[in-house]
């Protein structure tokens, strides 16, 4: 029987997803396998699912799933139906990221479950030596909450979960036993992942530049000892859960927090930026940056003459300008003095112009005008304009089957064969930010230095 502390219906649900495509959003994840375990800890549901995308890598290391395991398991769409009619509306459901299984799932809150708890947020813990939070991975906490060894580095989503729920029963409610808990996770160092003893990175391309900066920003400031705390601003909760596992394991004294958000929904900007901000007290911090990555490259199937459609181009600069100008002036606003920072991801494409491109070099121009008005304006504020090159990333490799052009998709061929990595690039940006020589507003690209 639960205790009265406890609700009387509660599961974990963990997801597993393999690689349908070289980076590392939700675009290029499908789910492979799905275990519920109730709170009796007997496994209610255990499925492979069909992949029927082309496979890029079963992420076996991760998944457990390798090939021909997928043969003949049943279709997403039937499992999905399998989980929901295990839950109900009353269900709670508890997670490590919880939030990335819901998504897959299709779960919704007040039909599917009725509540969550995230054992990352449970177990948060304030590290007053470096002055910010600590997330602590699952594998941490079972192994030193439950006994040395619970969760091994081979995969096992039964094991996740059992581990899972003991740790929500044993602590969640408890304040005295949750603290003395913190207490423990933050004595002894986290070991270090399968991923990071194997030097391992994902199998077949690149990270995304967004991912990247946070990766090495979140190195640089705890090489240095910084107390630093980073926020990430996406759709793809899945996407910014993956980031913030990766951020861990080479910078745990980082805390990352993630909120979703949609850059084309001006309206709920302002809640977004107050959401954002309750992890960055303008009073905590001696430094503020904010770094605009958010892009698209909008529809290239046509040229301008065939643009006929006024909110087609209105919901384009919505996402890939208005926001960045909205964004920047929530950031002023609440950030009004100290050490201040605005990062913008643009490219040569805001002066170099090419067939099919027309809203993407519009977006990148009017970007360069606001980032040098901003910094006309606000001269105790450090501004600038980086042009990455052409990375290894989803959008790059896009633009040759999504143009309407010959000559422009020629184009994009021959930078697929050339391009450099993320890494490559976002090094050369963490070189410009530490040397801070670069006039304020100005572009400065990849190539532009030694």
């Amino acid at each position: 029987m639960a205790s009265p502390r406890l609700p009387d219906k509660y599961f974990c649900v963990d997801v597993e997803a393999l690689a349908t495509g070289r980076g590392h959003g939700t675009s290029d994840r499908s789910p492979c396998s799905v275990v519920v375990m109730g709170k009796d800890k007997r496994v209610l549901l255990k499925r492979m699912i069909r992949v029927d995308k082309p496979i890029v890598s079963y992420l076996t290391p991760l998944t457990g799933v390798r090939p021909g395991d997928l043969t003949s398991a049943p279709s997403y769409e039937e499992v999905v139906r399998e989980v929901k009619a295990l839950l109900g509306r009353d269900a709670v459901l508890v997670g490590q990221s919880v939030k990335s299984d819901i998504e897959w799932m299709k779960l919704e809150q007040g039909k599917d479950y009725s509540s969550t708890v995230e054992l990352g947020d449970l177990f948060k813990t304030y590290n007053q030596r470096c002055n910010n939070y600590w997330y602590f991975t699952l594998a941490h906490e079972a192994n030193q909450l439950i006994r040395e060894g619970f969760i091994k580095e081979q995969h096992c989503p039964e094991t996740d979960c059992e581990a899972t729920l003991r740790l929500f029963e044993a602590y969640y409610g408890q304040t005295r036993a949750l603290e003395d808990a913190k207490k423990k996770l933050l004595a002894r160092r986290p070991a270090a992942s399968w991923a990071k003893n194997n030097n391992y990175k994902w199998e077949g391309g690149s990270k995304g530049l967004g991912r990247e900066i946070a990766i090495q920003l979140a190195q640089q400031w705890h090489n240095s000892g910084i107390a630093s705390d980073i926020v990430l601003l996406s759709r793809s909760v899945a996407g910014m859960e993956e980031t913030r596992s990766l951020v861990f394991q080479s910078a745990p004294s980082v805390g990352l927090h993630i909120v979703k958000a949609d850059m084309g929904s001006l309206d709920s900007l302002a809640d977004v930026f107050s959401e954002a901000v309750k992890h960055a007290s303008s009073g905590k911090h001696g430094h503020a940056m904010l770094v605009h990555n958010a892009g698209s490259t909008g529809d290239l199937s046509k040229p301008i003459a065939e643009h006929h459609d006024p909110k087609v181009v209105q919901d384009y600069m919505a996402a890939n300008f208005t926001s960045t100008f909205t964004l920047t002036a929530l950031f002023l606003s609440h950030f009004k003095s100290g050490n201040r920072t605005v990062l913008e991801i643009n490219s040569l494409l805001h002066k170099k112009f090419m067939h099919s491109m027309s809203l993407y070099s519009v977006a990148k121009a009017a970007r360069r005008a606001f980032m040098g008005s901003l910094a006309v304006e606000n001269p105790d504020v450090r501004v600038v304009s980086y042009g990455p090159g052409a990375c290894d990333t989803d959008m790059l490799r896009s633009i040759p089957s999504a143009t309407y052009s010959s000559e422009t998709k020629a184009a994009f061929e021959s930078y697929t064969k050339t391009a450099l990595t993320c890494p490559q690039s976002i090094s050369k940006l963490m070189h410009i930010l530490r040397e801070n020589r670069f006039d304020n507003g100005s572009y400065v690209d990849y190539f532009d230095t030694a």
